[in-house]
């Protein structure tokens, strides 16, 4: 399991194949088992489409992290690991934003305004399965901030549709 404290942090992550690691932390509910893997999926199928490119992206979600807990539980681990090291972060969201998930896109939204607006890269999928339904408050605001700090908000309405946006998107990323 990793601890966010094993890397060096502020350093270009290179593999022993001389390619560019872009580390990508998943965030959203617990329960989202399923958007997580699509991307994870989706990710993983670019990684070998794009296998000749100088960078590949490898995923971390809290199934990454020792399960060691600190007085704040795990959350103060992702939450460095996604200001520190993450080149990437991508957010699934499902009709609400949680509170954890909020810290989490906070911790993304302040990283990148720390460092230049370079890094991480935000990414925010949002299911739109259930179209007619008025827009959660929560996902408004995060839409909003989104549009705001000129990141990337991807409505979708299935798995399928996620997985195909998701590697439309990330395509960007390689060399």
């Amino acid at each position: 399991m990793l601890k966010a404290s094993q890397e060096r942090k502020g350093q270009e992550h290179v593999s022993s194949d001389g390619k560019t690691k872009l580390k990508c932390f998943i965030a959203g509910a617990k329960v989202l088992e399923r958007e997580r893997d699509a991307i994870v999926s989706g990710i993983n199928d670019q990684n070998i489409a794009n296998k000749h490119s100088k960078r590949y992206i490898e995923c971390y979600s809290f199934n990454n992290f020792d399960s060691h807990l600190t007085k704040e539980g795990q959350q103060e681990a992702y939450d460095s690991f996604i200001k520190d090291q993450a080149d990437v972060v991508i957010f699934a969201l499902d009709e609400v934003v949680g509170g954890v998930t909020k810290r989490e896109f906070s911790v993304a939204v302040e990283a990148l305004k720390m460092k230049d607006y370079k890094a991480p890269k935000i990414f925010v999928f949002s299911n739109k399965g259930n179209e007619g339904k008025t827009e959660n408050p929560d996902i408004k605001e995060v839409r909003e901030q989104v549009n705001l700090i000129n990141q990337y908000w991807i409505d979708y309405s299935s798995l399928e549709v996620l997985k195909l946006k998701l590697q439309l998107k990330v395509d960007s990323l390689y060399d």
